[in-house]
């Protein structure tokens, strides 16, 4: 869930990274919402929703290739994470 707000890249101390996909997912956002809403300003629930849904699923599939992932995952300063 906060991977769409960028909040794992923010734990682990990569601030520019973080500050990146946060950018990217904002703009991602704003234009799947705008082109929705343009097309049919009634789709307005649809307009929030599918690029929302979409950013979720995205970064569902990473964390759970994380997960498989064979390497420990560390942080900023090369902790191993628990």
């Amino acid at each position: 869930f906060l991977g769409l707000f960028s909040a794992d890249l923010f734990y682990i101390n990569k601030i520019k990274t973080a500050f990146i996909r946060l950018l990217f997912n904002i703009t991602f956002f704003l234009i799947i919402f705008i082109i929705i809403y343009l097309i049919n300003p009634a789709l307005l629930i649809l307009a929030i929703l599918l690029p929302l849904g979409i950013l979720f699923i995205t970064y569902l599939v990473i964390g759970i290739f994380y997960l498989i992932k064979r390497q420990k995952p560390i942080d900023g300063n090369g902790a191993i994470l628990k």
